[in-house]
C-alpha cells in the first residue's frame, strides 16, 4: 500500500509541477525587461518600467510607469 501511495504522490507532484512551468510560460509577455530594484525611488525620478522593492523602509516618491512591487516592514507611497 505505501508503494502506491508513493506513486500517487509522485505523480501529483510532477503534474503540480508542470501546472506551475505552464502558467509561468503562457504569461510570458507580462515579464519586465530590467526591472529595478532597491528601496528608495527618489521625487522627481520617472522609471518606465516595473519595480520590485525590498528593505526594512520603502519611500517610493518618484513616478513608476509600470508595476511595482514592493515587500517591506513599512512602504510609503508618495509618487
Amino acid at each position: 500500500m505505501s508503494i502506491s501511495f508513493h506513486h500517487r504522490r509522485t505523480r501529483i507532484g510532477i503534474v503540480l509541477l508542470l501546472a506551475i512551468v505552464t502558467l509561468l510560460a503562457a504569461t510570458r509577455s507580462a515579464q519586465a525587461q530590467g526591472i529595478v530594484g532597491g528601496s528608495v525611488i527618489p521625487a522627481e525620478t520617472v522609471f518606465e518600467n516595473d519595480a520590485f522593492l525590498n528593505g526594512g523602509d520603502i519611500v517610493l516618491d518618484g513616478t513608476v510607469l509600470g508595476d511595482v512591487l514592493a515587500i517591506g516592514r513599512t512602504v510609503t507611497v508618495n509618487g
